[in-house]
């Protein structure tokens, strides 16, 4: 769905492969399951935002009542897609974290979605 709305995908199969990847290729979003084998989305986030503060987060989630309920994994701010969710859904979900995102690079942010320059994400 990503790479057909213009999006440059990088992906892994874990947390610890996440933070593979994104050591070797970095990333403008990062997309991640709420609830994954060896490591929760949350904490994924968390662990590559000690080194990239103002990466945007998007979540990915079947349970939203669980993860917004007692167990708090994620606060009511938390930019959370619900499953199942259409092409449409997601890609406006991407284009809205990546908006709200600050730009590090000093250039404003170019709202018109994906360019040459194309964001990518691990799914």
């Amino acid at each position: 769905m990503l790479t057909a709305g213009g999006y440059q995908v990088r992906s892994a199969v874990s947390g610890p492969d996440a933070l593979a990847v994104h050591a070797d290729e970095g990333c403008d979003l990062l997309i991640a399951d709420v609830v994954m084998p060896d490591m929760s989305g949350p904490r994924l986030a968390e662990i590559l935002r000690r080194t990239h503060p103002q990466l945007p987060v998007l979540y990915v989630s079947g349970y939203i009542d669980g993860i917004l309920g007692p167990n708090r994994l994620c606060t009511p701010e938390t930019d959370v897609i619900e499953k199942p969710f259409t092409a449409a859904e997601l890609l406006a979900a991407v284009n809205k974290a990546l908006e709200a995102a600050p730009r590090t690079d000093g250039l404003a942010a170019d709202r018109s979605g994906p360019a040459e320059d194309q964001p990518y994400a691990p799914a």
